[in-house]
């Protein structure tokens, strides 16, 4: 039978077990904002780029890069290639994402539940392809 609480009740609770739990699981999964990783790189080709995001969306979920699929999607903007996407699906309908912007030259990784969770600024700019297989 469960128990019924009366709401105001409810964030204090929440504090007290937070405060138990928090040790154990990382912040983002605790409800509360984390502040987004910033990083530099430096990668000459777009099969780096591939590999570095295949490595690091596996990281955010504890995934096996062997074992998730990842698709890659040019991005146009008036018929003309302005970067790429990508898609990472995994095991437990687990779908992480990011975005190649040729613009601000950076990459934005996003989480399963579609925040994003790191920026990687790339230190010199790779030909971006005009085809993606």
């Amino acid at each position: 039978m469960p128990i019924h609480y009366p709401v105001a009740i409810l964030p204090r609770i929440a504090k007290l077990l937070k405060s138990y739990i928090y040790p154990i699981i990382p912040p983002f999964i605790g409800g509360e904002q984390t502040q987004m990783l910033e990083r530099h790189e430096r990668i000459q080709n777009f099969e780096q780029i591939r590999c570095y995001v295949l490595e690091t969306l596996s990281q955010l979920e504890l995934l096996k890069t062997d074992c998730c699929q990842l698709i890659v999607r040019l991005l146009t903007r008036a018929g003309r290639p302005c970067g790429v996407y990508f898609c990472l699906y995994g095991p437990r309908a687990v779908r992480l994402s990011a975005i190649w912007e040729t613009d601000s030259n950076s990459i934005l990784f996003y989480g399963s539940r579609g925040e994003r969770v790191q920026r990687t600024k790339l230190v010199e700019a790779p030909e971006l392809p005009h085809e993606i297989s």
